[in-house]
């Protein structure tokens, strides 16, 4: 896990978050955001919860 998965991970890790909250958190664009999120997610360390605009991540 490189520094910026790792900051958006311990950011998840304290509570349920969505994208939106996660971008006001750091200092990162949406774009480069929502990769991170999905790397994440392929490596199994997040869960997504929801559809759509309600979308929120949590720790496995």
């Amino acid at each position: 896990m490189n520094e910026d998965e790792k900051q958006v991970y311990n950011l998840i890790k304290r509570k349920t978050m969505s994208s939106s909250e996660i971008l006001a958190d750091l200092d990162f664009g949406k774009t480069k955001t929502v990769r991170i999120i999905n790397r994440l997610i392929e490596k199994g360390y997040i869960v997504a919860l929801g559809n759509g605009r309600s979308k929120k991540y949590t720790v496995r």
